[in-house]
């Protein structure tokens, strides 16, 4: 095994860890960036 597949696997386990509550927050600030329309400024969002 790699360096890298040992590296991803532990830094997987290490995001599965963090509490449910803020990964689920993350992934639907994740989702929303990706439903974004092309070209939109994210500064005028923040």
């Amino acid at each position: 095994m790699t360096f890298k597949v040992i590296y991803a696997r532990s830094v997987k386990k290490d995001i599965d860890n963090i509490h449910s509550k803020y990964a689920r927050k993350i992934k639907s600030e994740i989702e929303k960036l990706k439903n974004l329309p092309e070209g939109i400024d994210i500064k005028k969002l923040q």
